[in-house]
């Protein structure tokens, strides 16, 4: 089974390399779980296994594609595409009309004989019609739980796009479709997916098309947290004891690895429901809202569904910054970064009195300063300044926060502001006419990564901001419309001083 899963990944990212300058952004509307919505629903729910799929399935292209292109790139195995030219880039396309020419209008295939390299190939894409195109997939009906299907039934989902469902020939999946009986139709959204990944879901439609569920509880726990690049994201809280109570008595629970939990068995009746971590209560709601404890109503053969969340960390780290001649600096962006060197910190800015501080930590050593989290640019114009006062890690003092306490780094006195200066330039071909859209980078000297983006104009022009005595290199960077691949220049700028630059970009 992992193989083959292993072997599906590849196949989708193959998919995702034809498809990617259409693919949508799938934003699905989460149905929650299947005992929340399942009561009131009239459309098919089943458990199927994929008996026939047409088109065939991706697995069935890729063979072809290898096997049919192995004289003209070797044994490198996966074929990109984007290489290929003359005989090798015709068969790929014959290869590709054969196969998908059930989904694609008629006059469309016709237009593919004009198609002459890879960038002209994905354009084709984009204007026949292929994305609209929908995949038939046949199951053989082991289970109904909603529904008139039969014995068999075709389902239809979206060639290509993020909210598709994939299948795989031979797997039994819970499906759940909609639309009509003439053409049902399932998405990523539905809630569709491997049977062996859906126990819970199956125990629950399995009790109920017994007639033998009472209510039940569902719900997650999460924690509230910050990743590595400094920005808020949610954990599962495992282990998290989850209590409900009512006239009948109490039941009691804990979260998994998933941070989900589930009592089932209960009356139909109003009910309270509370959760600990750590000998710490849960907060109810999405933003870890104050109240700890709810009264939820639980319906006959359905569920009441609850979200707790832990409270964020509580420390913080308090300062003030001044100027070199002791004025109070507002605005100034001050970071604090964990010694653990597992995220890059935390940042508040300074009031007008330069105060600042920084919450949410959790319990550790932490460096504090001034552009410490990345070099100083037009918008931070400060040389990097580290708490005690040092311009260096190295010497660098650390500031310990504990939970529900403010640690105070003091004051500190920053240099002068550094002088922020124009680069003008523009960007030209090899026959010096200018390219306009080029992505742009200004990459300050010992950094690996740009400081500012930027785009040329249509007379491909541009203007950036950099810092007086300070070298940079610019990034120039743009797409070949002909193959997808990446074509780079670079030039370097010089360390005072305003600068005109020209860079020249040759795109084969």
């Amino acid at each position: 089974m992992a193989l083959r899963r292993l072997q599906f990944c590849c196949f989708v990212l193959f998919a995702c390399l034809l498809a990617a300058p259409a693919l949508d952004a799938c934003s699905c509307a989460y149905r929650g779980p299947v005992c929340k919505w399942f009561p009131s629903s009239t459309e098919p729910a089943f458990v199927g296994r994929v008996v026939e799929m047409e088109p065939g399935s991706d697995r069935e292209f890729r063979n072809r594609i290898e096997t049919a292109l192995r004289p003209y790139v070797g044994d490198a195995g996966f074929v990109d595409p984007r290489r290929l030219e003359g005989v090798a880039l015709s068969l790929y396309v014959n290869i590709y009309r054969d196969f998908w020419k059930s989904i694609i209008r008629p006059e469309a295939l016709e237009t593919l004989s004009d198609v002459s390299n890879f960038g002209e190939f994905l354009h084709w894409q984009r204007q026949s019609g292929f994305y609209e195109g929908r995949r038939r997939v046949r199951f053989a009906v082991t289970e109904v739980f909603a529904g008139d299907v039969g014995e068999t039934v075709d389902i239809y989902t979206s060639i290509w796009y993020s909210c598709s469902a994939f299948f795989l020939p031979g797997e039994d999946y819970l499906v759940f479709a909609s639309g009509g009986p003439d053409k049902w139709t399932t998405s990523a959204c539905s809630g569709t997916r491997e049977a062996s990944s859906a126990q819970e879901d199956l125990e629950y439609l399995r009790a109920y098309a017994s007639a033998g569920t009472l209510g039940s509880f569902v719900g997650t726990a999460y924690a509230r947290s910050w990743n590595s690049e400094g920005y808020p994201e949610s954990s599962a809280v495992v282990g998290a004891a989850i209590e409900v109570s009512g006239e009948n008595g109490s039941w009691k629970a804990r979260t998994g690895q998933n941070g989900r939990f589930s009592v089932v068995g209960l009356q139909p009746g109003r009910y309270f429901v509370s959760g600990q971590h750590q000998e710490r209560p849960l907060s109810l709601g999405p933003a870890g809202l104050p109240e700890t404890e709810s009264i939820q109503t639980v319906p006959a053969r359905g569920c009441a569904v609850v979200h707790f969340t832990r409270p964020p960390p509580s420390g913080s780290i308090t300062g003030r910054i001044f100027g070199p001649t002791t004025e109070a600096l507002g605005g100034i962006s001050v970071t604090a970064v964990p010694t653990n060197g597992r995220s890059s910190g935390r940042q508040s800015q300074t009031d007008q009195n330069g105060r600042c501080e920084i919450k949410e930590l959790q319990p550790g050593g932490y460096f504090v300063g001034v552009n410490i989290d990345g070099p100083p640019s037009a918008h931070r114009p400060y040389a990097t300044l580290y708490y005690p006062g040092v311009p260096a890690k190295d010497s660098a003092g650390v500031l310990q926060v504990s939970d529900g306490v403010a640690t105070n780094a003091g004051t500190l006195v920053l240099g002068r502001r550094m002088r922020v200066r124009k680069i003008l330039g523009k960007v030209v071909g090899d026959d010096d006419q200018p390219i306009a859209e080029v992505q742009l980078r200004l990459v300050p000297e010992d950094a690996p990564y740009g400081i500012s983006s930027y785009r040329t104009s249509a007379d491909g022009s541009f203007e950036l901001e950099g810092l007086e005595e300070t070298s940079y290199t610019i990034r120039a960077e743009i797409q070949n419309p002909r193959d997808g691949s990446m074509v780079t220049a670079e030039a370097a700028v010089p360390i005072t001083g305003d600068a005109s630059i020209t860079i020249v970009l040759v795109v084969p």
